[in-house]
């Protein structure tokens, strides 16, 4: 039931009669005035989430300030720390010096006493405790430190390093207050420096090295502390394509990182190492070298100075090229006569002068009696082909740009020795100035080789036989063959190889038309092939080792026409033989001659025996 004012009350109510029912009044309720019919807010549930947030974090700031309070006021309440410790130590040190240092322990409680306090000092690799020699650490103990008193330790130490190392020292105090038995620490880091390197290094290099050329370069090194230094080393970082060929004194490990041991090197003691070295083929490259100084402290190498110098490598202003038979890639054969063409360029700016080219001709291929120089010299002692301002006034100035060309020709052997497979024949050329630019730390010189890859041979027999020395098969026929009348003969082919392995062979031939294969063969007949429509015969062989041979052997049947009576009549055409060169590529040949009735392999045929009868 809706709540109404009196005065509302009053008003809406209508005069009734008594004694009629209650149930029978109405009227009509205003509909303002009725919160039951009223229509309700909706909830903004946003508004709710946003107001229970801001509840959640103002409750949560509230204890976090509150907590914040009682941290200050707690910290603010202890008692300040009663022992402090302080190292006195210098900033800057100098290196191998005896330098001494302080730990101070103040006791600033002001009842009760320090007791059992034990002082640990603690060196990194690089310092020494001169009072404890092979040790790392050195500890001292206290047993009573008083209440509002101090105390102090000193220690000695040495700091080695180069200029600018920081060496460190750890400091922990250990104690406990009065009767106390817990017990506590108290930590202490202090760095110094190294003033200066104790050992002074200078690399002296050339400004430029030519490549394969050797050069020198030195070290010089100095003890420039005021300490005698023991157990040093000097070690050269040697960059990629650089190697260390001579050195005085004599360095140990020349082929990793060489090194040179000094036992005892006195303060203001210099030293010199001298040293050959060569670059190998990194023209237009730059080289770091490194030389560092070490002594070792407790098993551990410390470095005590360092010096680097850079190096360029130049192309060589001599440029050379070699040919062989006028081809920059050639493949040779026994006993053929090469002919050597030397180019020389000069690529520098200004002229060259004495030129001198040498060749080493000391191949065992080479057969030396017939070596021909062509305004030069050769000499059989040495082994030397030379050309020079004497013999060749071309070379007595090269000017910039310019090239010269010079030859010579020799034979090769004719066979091969030895069952040698892959043979190569070469020869290494050097060509030299005798005039240098500023700067450069090689001789003016260039090195060309050329590598000569021999091919080997291929050997081909195919002998014709009436009578067959090996009864490999019966021929029938007379001799002297008769026209019209069958005869037969016996074909061996045999091939081999020499020098090096073969691969895709083939022995091919054509049949006369008058002569036949009947299908009768032997040997290694893997790959032989008859084509009767053209006559034709091939033998397919897939490779063939150096030294190795093969042989097939097959009938043919031969009847002669009377147009060839009175003369010897083909009856086997040319063989040819072919094979791949499998070190070399090449394609290699050879050929037989053809064969005739006359039989130049059989001695029971003669030249007239061998003519054609009627």
């Amino acid at each position: 039931m809706a709540i109404f004012s009196q005065k509302q009350h009053e008003q809406a109510r209508p005069k009734a009669d008594t004694i009629a029912p209650r149930t029978q009044w109405e009227h009509q309720k205003p509909a303002q005035e009725d919160d039951e019919e009223r229509p309700r807010t909706p909830v903004d549930a946003q508004k709710i989430r946003r107001a229970v947030r801001y509840a959640f974090f103002g409750i949560l700031g509230i204890a976090a300030v509150s907590g914040f309070a009682l941290y200050v006021a707690t910290v603010f309440q202890q008692k300040p720390d009663p022992l402090a410790i302080a190292v006195d130590a210098p900033g800057q040190v100098q290196p191998g010096a005896r330098i001494q240092f302080s730990v101070l322990i103040s006791n600033q409680d002001a009842s009760q006493d320090v007791r059992d306090a034990t002082i640990t000092v603690k060196a990194d690799d690089g310092t020494l405790f001169p009072d404890a020699q092979g040790f790392a650490a050195m500890q001292r103990s206290l047993a009573l430190v008083q209440a509002r008193t101090r105390s102090s330790e000193s220690f000695n130490a040495i700091f080695w390093g180069k200029a600018g190392d920081q060496r460190v020292l750890d400091v922990a105090v250990r104690y406990r207050f009065g009767d106390g038995a817990t017990v506590f620490e108290k930590t202490q880091r202090v760095s110094v420096t190294i003033a200066s390197s104790p050992v002074a290094l200078n690399l002296q290099l050339p400004d430029q090295v030519l490549p394969g050329q050797n050069f020198l370069f030195s070290l010089q090194y100095k003890n420039a502390g005021g300490q005698a230094i023991q157990n040093a080393r000097v070690a050269f970082e040697v960059p990629s394509g650089m190697r260390i060929l001579q050195s005085d004194p004599q360095l140990a490990n020349a082929t990793g990182t060489p090194l040179l041991s000094i036992a005892s090197f006195p303060a203001g003691q210099q030293n010199v190492i001298s040293i050959k070295s060569v670059v190998d083929k990194n023209e237009g490259q730059g080289k770091k070298i490194v030389a560092r100084a070490f002594m070792q402290i407790r098993n551990t190498q410390i470095e005590i100075g360092r010096a680097d110098a850079d190096l360029l490598v130049i192309a060589s202003p001599l440029a050379l090229s070699i040919a062989v038979q006028g081809k920059d890639e050639y493949r040779a054969t026994i006993g053929e006569t090469l002919t050597y063409e030397f180019r020389v360029t000069n690529n520098y700016p200004y002229a060259l002068k004495d030129v001198v080219v040498n060749v080493d001709v000391s191949d065992p291929w080479f057969v030396l009696p017939t070596v021909q120089v062509r305004n030069g010299s050769f000499s059989s002692r040495t082994k030397l082909v030379t050309w020079n301002g004497g013999s060749n006034r071309n070379l007595l100035v090269i000017d910039p740009g310019k090239t010269e060309v010079v030859s010579f020709s020799v034979d090769l052997k004719n066979s091969f020795w030895q069952k040698t497979i892959q043979n190569t024949v070469g020869v290494k050329a050097t060509v030299s100035a005798s005039n240098r630019p500023q700067g450069v730390g090689t001789q003016i010189a260039t090195t060309a080789q050329a590598t000569t890859r021999i091919n080997g041979t291929l050997s081909l027999a195919a002998p014709v036989y009436f009578r067959d020395p090996q009864n490999a098969f019966t021929n029938i026929g007379t001799v002297p063959p008769r026209a019209n009348q069958l005869n037969q003969y016996t074909v061996y082919v045999t091939v081999g190889a020499q020098g090096n392995d073969f691969r895709d062979l083939q022995v091919s031939t054509v049949l006369p038309g008058n002569v036949t294969f009947e299908g009768k063969v032997k040997g290694d007949t893997a790959g032989f092939v008859y084509n009767p429509r053209t006559n034709e015969i091939a033998w397919d062989i897939s490779s063939l080792s150096a030294y190795a041979t093969k042989q097939i052997i097959f009938q043919i049947n031969f009847i002669p026409s009377v147009a060839q009576v009175g003369r010897a009549a083909l009856i086997l055409d040319k063989v040819a033989f072919t094979g791949t060169d499998s070190f070399t590529g090449d394609t290699l040949t050879q050929q037989q001659e053809a064969r005739f009735s006359n039989l130049s392999d059989d001695p029971s045929v003669s030249e007239e025996t061998g003519k054609i009868a009627p």
